[in-house]
């Protein structure tokens, strides 16, 4: 193959990595037929599969929360003892969370506003509120 051969393969080759690189719309044409364009990436963020009430420093937080009908809420004990978080009325309790774990519970499936103390340290008190 003589040089004139070479360098005319050189940039055809040259040309066609161009080509595929370098969308066809970025060169003012149409994309090729047999080019193929991929559907978009659809990203959302999911809600939270339940709600969170942490305690730390002997306080709930949040103090009030909000909730839907029947949620999972999920209760975190980041202090060293153990806390309770009962309702006022006795409808729901988590028991006994030792320090640094965790117990869950369903919040009411009447819509309402619902208060909440420990009932190891009943200066500790919250609200939840169901909508």
């Amino acid at each position: 193959m003589g040089p004139r051969r070479a360098l005319a393969v050189t940039a055809a080759t040259l040309a066609l990595a161009l080509a595929a690189a370098v969308p066809a719309a970025a060169l003012g044409g149409a994309p090729a037929a047999s080019v193929r364009t991929l559907p978009a990436v659809r990203t959302h963020r999911r809600a939270p599969a339940h709600a969170t009430v942490i305690i730390s420093n002997f306080m709930f937080h949040p103090m009030r929360l909000v909730v839907r009908p029947g949620e999972r809420i999920v209760v975190r004990n980041k202090d060293s003892v153990v806390h309770t978080l009962t309702a006022t009325d006795g409808r729901f309790s988590t028991g006994h969370i030792p320090a640094h774990g965790s117990r869950s519970i369903r919040a009411p499936r009447v819509k309402g506003t619902y208060h909440y103390y420990c009932a190891i340290h009943q200066f500790m008190t919250g609200t939840i509120v169901v909508r």
